[in-house]
């Protein structure tokens, strides 16, 4: 036998791969790449709680099936109360494409009671959705649309959320205040003509 310079390697000794006939290495969990399947069937499925019944849902489970309901009831052809475009053809699609077109009134985040109010939907043209949401004071000016509609709808329905509010946990809200002035109690005016 003739004397070489170089070594006589040995193979690196990895662990092989724990599927029946498969000598691949390692990637991970004691399985190949290949075979990585075998963990995941041994892994247990999730169990998935299920959502409680939210009280404040007013017969809703998702807000498009809330705003599939406005856009159902809505009288036709549906006009843009702000803008008095028609705004009919927008409903033809898929929900996807229409949901622009209902806006809430009070923002969801604030007003999370009435999240899922239909009477908190206005439906819209999706330019005055924009403006509605995104839009400045002076940028709703600029288009010369009247917003007063909407301006009149968020007050009322603030008035309706702190009493809904106030009637659901049995308590007054802070910001209610009797107009009675304690000072002004014991002093009636005498009308003298």
């Amino acid at each position: 036998m003739a004397y070489s310079p170089f070594k006589k390697r040995t193979p690196i000794r990895t662990n092989t791969c724990k599927a029946p006939r498969c000598y691949l290495p390692v990637w991970a969990h004691g399985y190949c790449r290949k075979h990585q399947y075998f963990y995941a069937a041994k892994q247990p499925i999730p169990k998935y709680k299920k959502k409680k019944a939210n009280p404040n849902n007013f017969g809703y489970s998702s807000q498009l099936e809330m705003m599939m309901d406005v856009v159902y009831r809505a009288p036709r052809p549906i006009i843009c109360p702000i803008s008095k475009r028609d705004i009919t053809h927008f409903f033809k699609g898929e929900p996807g494409d229409w949901v622009s077109c209902a806006a809430h009134i009070l923002p969801k985040g604030r007003f999370s009671l009435f999240k899922l109010n239909p009477a908190n939907i206005m439906l819209v043209h999706p330019e005055v959705h924009r403006l509605i949401d995104q839009g400045t004071e002076a940028q709703r000016q600029a288009t010369g649309w009247d917003f007063s509609p909407f301006y009149e709808r968020q007050d009322q329905l603030k008035l309706e959320y702190e009493s809904y509010r106030a009637g659901r946990t049995g308590q007054e809200s802070p910001d209610d205040s009797s107009d009675i002035n304690p000072q002004d109690e014991g002093t009636e005016e005498t009308g003298e003509a």
